[in-house]
């Protein structure tokens, strides 16, 4: 509600608001990536479980799926930065509609990838680098998530 009184206030209807940030590539880049890390999540707890349809009717948020990835992830190490960054993926997609316009948006992209690449990470300034980074920092985690299901799925014995 915040938010279509703040566009109502600039004189923007929300649905303009809507089609200017969906041009922003970099938002379509948080948006299906949270989505495609979100799916490897899922994988993850799916083969993992012994008996994942337990929880099907259960709407687990990101973070519960998160935290629940790390807390079976003994034969992976899972990681502080992992799960950091996890967490810091879903505060920036939660945010989204609130720094997108602002000057925070670098800084909360900036954190995903700092999150996931350490202290070693260089500061990125032009848009399109950034960018590029967070599409590298995604595919990062999906890959690492990918790893630990296959992982898990040796480590764990099958019943029938």
């Amino acid at each position: 509600m915040k938010l279509v009184q703040a566009l109502d206030a600039l004189g923007e209807s929300p649905s303009s608001a809507f089609d200017r940030r969906m041009q922003n590539r970099l938002v379509m880049t948080i948006l299906v990536g949270h989505m495609l890390v979100e799916e490897q999540l899922d994988k993850l707890i799916s083969t993992t479980l012994q008996k994942p349809k337990a929880l099907d009717d259960m709407q687990l948020t990101f973070a519960q799926k998160a935290r629940l990835g790390a807390s079976f992830s003994s034969s992976w190490d899972f990681g502080g930065d992992l799960l950091h960054g996890l967490e810091a993926l879903d505060n920036l997609k939660r945010r989204l509609p609130f720094v997108a316009d602002s000057n925070e948006f670098g800084t909360e992209v900036a954190r995903v990838i700092a999150c996931n690449a350490g202290d070693a990470f260089p500061q990125v300034a032009v848009q399109e680098d950034l960018a590029r980074s967070f599409r590298f920092t995604l595919t990062a985690i999906c890959g690492a998530l990918r790893d630990a299901a296959a992982s898990s799925r040796l480590s764990i014995p099958q019943t029938r």
